[in-house]
């Protein structure tokens, strides 16, 4: 966790681990499903534990880093979009609908909602993956 704060601090991003300490971590892990979901609540056992310790609307959610990620994904895909009128997705790529993905990485949209950032996703996969498959194709493994 400490090398993902270091790498990521570059970009501007924050890790926040409480309660990572080893031993506490080990003793969770070795307790049955059941206790750390408390039913069907998940985390039910941090929650219930701090309780008493963390205002109500306590939230993961920072969101400084979450609007850092939200523009962050934005101009991924307005550079990916520039690659593609720049001719870069021309090739063939057997794993990817080529038509379909250069319409949507094409057309990037902001990313103020949870359906945008699903497209956002399945688009940058798509480029991952081609980028793979030309790899693959190049150094003769497929």
């Amino acid at each position: 966790m400490d090398a993902w704060a270091i790498w990521s601090a570059s970009s501007g991003y924050q890790y926040r681990y409480p309660l990572t300490d080893r031993s506490l971590l080990e003793q969770l892990f070795a307790l049955p499903v059941e206790t750390i979901f408390l039913g069907d609540q998940s985390r039910g056992l941090a929650r219930a534990v701090m309780k008493n310790l963390t205002s109500e609307g306590a939230s993961k959610i920072d969101p400084i880093n979450e609007e850092f990620r939200k523009n962050t994904r934005f101009e991924v895909w307005r550079a990916l979009a520039e690659q593609v009128e720049n001719g870069e997705f021309q090739d063939d790529c057997p794993w990817i609908d080529k038509q379909a993905f250069l319409k949507a990485a094409s057309n990037p949209r902001p990313q103020n909602c949870s359906e945008a950032m699903v497209d956002y996703l399945e688009v940058y996969a798509a480029a991952r993956v081609w980028q793979l498959y030309r790899r693959a194709k190049c150094n003769g493994w497929i």
